[in-house]
């Protein structure tokens, strides 16, 4: 008796089919893993800002009549300022000091365009604002290590406080 025939079309199971499968699933499990690779290198920091800003206290300014509502910790463009145009190196310590022709610049990243508006066409010394005012708004957004001094012509500047700022030797 003669064994069945078998159509050309019809699949037959075998060593190459089996590969072609084994491929085809190595092939699935290598998309599935790069699809998780791709998935696990998105640093998503939403939720952890807006929990962030929550915790924060938020930082009100009364002057003139008015308050002024500022962010809870410090503007990335007002950092950049501040490092770029009001701190200096010396003696190994560092100096604050705002440039006169950067005033109003400085006031607008501190406090807003409009507040800042208002306080430098005020009749508001600038002083005040600089002795009192800034010193206490860097402080609340975390730069403690600045602390005011007066230089001998009466300017107000804030210098770098350490810890233990009596020692003099100016570390961080």
């Amino acid at each position: 008796m003669e064994a069945p025939k078998k159509a050309l079309h019809e699949k037959v199971e075998g060593p190459d089919t089996e590969n072609e499968a084994r491929v085809k699933r190595l092939d699935e499990a290598a998309k599935e893993a790069a699809e998780h690779e791709r998935e696990g290198l998105v640093l998503d920091f939403d939720e952890a800002l807006t929990e962030f800003r929550k915790r924060k206290k938020k930082v009100e300014v009364r002057l003139l009549g008015q308050t002024f509502h500022l962010p809870s910790s410090t503007p990335a463009d007002f950092a950049t300022f501040y490092l770029r145009h009001c701190l200096t190196k010396v003696e190994g310590g560092w100096t604050f000091s705002i440039p006169e022709d950067k005033y109003l610049e400085f006031m607008e990243f501190m406090f807003g365009e409009d507040p800042a508006q208002i306080i430098m066409g005020s009749k508001l010394e600038i002083e005040f604002v600089i002795k009192k005012v800034v010193p206490r708004v860097l402080i609340a957004w975390g730069l403690e290590f600045i602390k005011l001094e007066e230089d001998t012509e009466g300017k107000a500047e804030a210098v770098e406080a350490t810890p233990d700022s009596s020692s003099g030797d100016g570390s961080p």
